[in-house]
Parts: C-alpha cells; sequence; structure tokens
C-alpha cells in the first residue's frame, strides 16, 4: 500500500511542478497582484506539498523511505526560496503593508508606482487615473501631482500642468494644454493642441497646424517630407501624397514613376496604380517584374497570378515565379491530406508553392 501512496504522491509532486512554472499566468489578470485574498490563496495553493507531506507523517507514512515530516520541511525550503525567485515573497510583503504591487498607490505620505516607491511625487496632490475615469485602459499609466504629469511612474519633463486636460484622439490617450501635446513619456514636437488630429481609421498617422502650414505625424513623429494638402493614409503604416508613396513616413518607390492618384492596396502584400504591381516590404518595396494591374488576380493562401505567370509569396521575402507552371489551369484549394497540397495544375500538386507530386 505505501508503495502505491508513494506513486501517487509522486504524481501529484509532478502536477505540482508544472503548476508553480505556470504561476505567474495566475496573476496575469488586471489588478490580480493587488488583490490580497487571491493572492494569499494562490500562494497557499501552491504551498500544498508541505500539507501534504504533514499530512502522511501523521498516519506515520514516508516517501520511499524518507522521513515524512523532513520532506515537509525540504518542500517548505525549496517552495519559500521559488517564492522568491518568483517575487512572491515581495509582493504579499506589499500587500501586507498596503502598498499596490501594480499601478499608483499612496501609503503615508509615500507615493508608489508598480510597488517602487517615486521619490519626487507629492503624495498630496497626487491623482492618478483608471479606466473609467477616461474611458481607456491606458488611463492607468497616468497621473500628476501639483509639479509633474508621470507616464509608467516617471516624470514627463517639461509639461506645464496648467489647463492640462487628457483627450482621446483617434484610439488614443493623449495630454493637452494651452501649447502642448503629450503622448507616454513625451511631448510631441511641434504640435498644436487646438489642431491635432487624428485621421479617421488611420490612428496612427495624424496631423496639426493650420491650412497652408499643416504637418504630418506618424506614430506621433513629426514628417515634414509630406505634403499634407494632398497627404492621404493608405493603412496604418503607408500613405500617399500627390508625389509619394510613404511608408511610415519614409518616401519609399522613389526611382518609380508611381501614378499616386490609383494607387492602393490590393491586399497584406501588393498595391497597385494605373501601371504596376508593387509588392509592398516597407523600405524594400519594389515593382513586381512580369505583373500587370489588368490582369493581376489575389488567391488564397499567398497565391497570384498575372497571365502566365503565378506567384508565391513566402513571409518576408519578395513574390517568386513559379516555374514549369501551368497558368491557365491553376487553381488554389483547402488542403488535401491526400496530396498533401494546397494547390494544383493540370500537372503537379503544390504545397507553399513547391511541387509535392505529379497528378
Amino acid at each position: 500500500m505505501s508503495l502505491v501512496i508513494n506513486i501517487l504522491v509522486t504524481l501529484v509532486l509532478c502536477f505540482w511542478g508544472s503548476m508553480m512554472m505556470m504561476s505567474p499566468m495566475m496573476f496575469g489578470a488586471p489588478g490580480a497582484t493587488n488583490n490580497k485574498q487571491a493572492v494569499l490563496t494562490a500562494l497557499l495553493f501552491l504551498s500544498y506539498p508541505v500539507p501534504l507531506f504533514l499530512l502522511i507523517g501523521l498516519f506515520g507514512g514516508s516517501y520511499f523511505g524518507i522521513n515524512s515530516y523532513k520532506m515537509a520541511l525540504i518542500s517548505a525550503v525549496v517552495i519559500g526560496f521559488l517564492f522568491t525567485i518568483f517575487g512572491y515573497t515581495s509582493m504579499v510583503k506589499n500587500l501586507l503593508q498596503g502598498i499596490a504591487n501594480g499601478g499608483y498607490c499612496v501609503v503615508e505620505q509615500r507615493v508608489y508606482y508598480n510597488a517602487k516607491l517615486m521619490e519626487h511625487a507629492d503624495a498630496e496632490s497626487f491623482i492618478s487615473y483608471s479606466q473609467a475615469d477616461l474611458n481607456t485602459y491606458d488611463a492607468q499609466l497616468y497621473a500628476k501631482d501639483k509639479q509633474h504629469l508621470y507616464y509608467s511612474g516617471q516624470a514627463v519633463s517639461g509639461v506645464n500642468l496648467e489647463n492640462l486636460h487628457a483627450k482621446i484622439i483617434g484610439s488614443d490617450l493623449y495630454w493637452l494644454n494651452d501649447t502642448q501635446v503629450i503622448k507616454g513619456e513625451r511631448i510631441v514636437e511641434g504640435a498644436d493642441p487646438s489642431t491635432y488630429s487624428a485621421y479617421d481609421y488611420y490612428s496612427f498617422w495624424n496631423i496639426s497646424g493650420h491650412e497652408g502650414n499643416q504637418v504630418i505625424y506618424h506614430h506621433d513623429e513629426p514628417m515634414h517630407n509630406i505634403d499634407a494638402q494632398s497627404f492621404v493614409p493608405i493603412d496604418d503604416s503607408y500613405g500617399k501624397d500627390g508625389q509619394h508613396i510613404f511608408y511610415q513616413g519614409l518616401a519609399i518607390l522613389a526611382d518609380v514613376d508611381i501614378d499616386t492618384a490609383s494607387f492602393s492596396r490590393l491586399d497584406e502584400n501588393f498595391a497597385s496604380d494605373n501601371q504596376h504591381i508593387f509588392y509592398l516590404n516597407g523600405e524594400d518595396s519594389h515593382i513586381l517584374i512580369g505583373a500587370e494591374p489588368v490582369n493581376f488576380e489575389v488567391f488564397e493562401r499567398n497565391y497570384y497570378r498575372s497571365g502566365e505567370i503565378v506567384y508565391y509569396v513566402t513571409q518576408y521575402e519578395s513574390a517568386k515565379p513559379m516555374p514549369q507552371i501551368h497558368a491557365a489551369s491553376f487553381t488554389v484549394t483547402q488542403y488535401d491530406e491526400q496530396t498533401n497540397s494546397d494547390a494544383y495544375d493540370k500537372n503537379n500538386y503544390y504545397l507553399r508553392g513547391e511541387v509535392v507530386v505529379t497528378r
């Protein structure tokens, strides 16, 4: 019987090891590390090898010949060591002192962020924000006192607090005063608080200034090489003005005569104007040789066809023509287990652009 019990205890201990390694996920939910009862309950549960060995010892049992009380002591040492390594000991200590493990808190005239003391924060005037206050998750990253605006526990340098208020622009939270626009840990260079706004559906692209003196921003960085009057976002990364195509504010395809008026995305890999097909790969974007807008077709599974050429796009690589393909009969399918393929023509079956078997 003792052998059976020892085997069962071993299985239970194996489960404990896996659970201990996965335990950080127990505290992944917002506010979980600040819930004293939940944290203590979770850590007591993770400590179950100790009472398990104590219980075996009370009934006079041993673990493969080792005294169960000794095993309980060893378990307590191991668990205490792992709790220290994982930061759980500090987590409990903070909660017992009333200090939040996550976010801002004021305890005994001291201000903390993620349980770290903010030495220069003024506790009496300190204000922190929640998601409910400003209707966005990012609100909890901000706080202010009579001297500073804070982001992630750090003072944002150079911010004028007079008339400072929060505002959602696009889908992001900003702070504005009479002369400054603040996002995260910095002041947005040259932004005009009265005009700074996001393009509809493209919050990574912003515009600021009055007509004739406007500046385009991407990720809150000013782009002085863009004609603001003719600029139009294409998606969150690409945009165009009357003469150029831009990737995150950098002009691309500069050596190509592009008709920007007709330039548009076809899918995540390609765009076209009235003369060319372009493979879009950030700064390495280029014309797709042999492809024509009049007959370019987009298939599923990264296959494309233009006339007699079929292309396959491998992630992070350009589209490559598939050799010896019969373009007219080329068909893309769902994955077929019998042939291990996802496309075929009259001669072959293909998987990810490569021949797998002859038909």
